[in-house]
């Protein structure tokens, strides 16, 4: 009888660490969607579509709507709009996300095809900043 009160206290405590750690982590980043990845990481939810503002040095920009889909750590982003430089179903960004963000994450450019860039997320996860080098920057917001 004693090992079993024993155990079950045991069995609580770490029920409540392991719930503690997944509050935690999800009160640190903060974003509005996430998923449990298959080894257990938890990661952003991008599935839907997104507002993509394109934005060049000395160019005037323009805005497409572009359809993320992702599966587990992978996504990839369709335009569902025709832009200037490419047709409409043409891919634009991809990449790999883990715990804190982004694996890598490349944006398909007219002049270089898939180029990786650099990244921000904002605090509920709703808008991303992609810069490749100063050379074209898209800001993603989810509609």
């Amino acid at each position: 009888m004693k090992r079993v009160l024993i155990a079950s206290v045991i069995i609580f405590d770490l029920m409540i660490t392991f719930a503690s750690v997944c509050v935690s982590q999800m009160a640190e980043k903060g974003w509005e969607k996430t998923v449990t990845a298959p080894n257990g990481e938890v990661i952003m939810e991008m599935n839907g579509e997104w507002d993509c503002l394109h934005e060049f040095p000395g160019m005037k920009g323009f805005t497409i709507v572009i359809e993320i889909t992702q599966k587990d750590k992978t996504f990839m982003g369709i335009r569902l709009q025709e832009s200037p430089y490419w047709p409409k179903g043409t891919e634009a960004i991809k990449g790999e996300l883990q715990g804190d963000g982004f694996k890598a994450v490349s944006i398909n450019r007219a002049d270089l095809g898939w180029t990786p860039c650099k990244w921000e997320i904002s605090k509920n996860g709703n808008k991303i900043l992609l810069n490749d080098e100063g050379v074209v920057k898209l800001t993603l917001i989810r509609r």
